[in-house]
């Protein structure tokens, strides 16, 4: 699952194109889960919540890139059902099950 801000605002059509899918690379992408976040204060563009169900090469990016609201910061908030939200970026720990 990505948070992925993006410049300007996507309309409803926009998210669809991404849940069901864009063509890049030639390819069409797999349909994919998105939801637009609430907006912040001091954001120029949105922030889009997306799950894809392939992990092509920045496939994010190129995704937005092709709705015309290129990313302009992308960050990985799961991996499948993995979290930590107190994990700090760049660090890392050890998968064990957790009590």
């Amino acid at each position: 699952m990505y948070e992925a801000r993006v410049l300007g605002v996507p309309d409803a059509h926009d998210l669809d194109r991404l849940s069901r899918g864009v063509v890049i690379d030639g390819e069409r992408t797999q349909a994919a889960d998105v939801k637009l976040a609430p907006p912040r204060r001091d954001a120029k563009g949105a922030t889009l919540v997306i799950t894809i169900r392939e992990g092509r090469n920045r496939q994010v990016r190129k995704m937005c890139e092709a709705i015309g609201h290129p990313v302009d910061q992308l960050r990985r908030v799961a991996i499948g059902p993995i979290r930590d939200a107190k994990l700090k970026p760049g660090s890392w720990r050890d998968l064990r099950e957790t009590r």
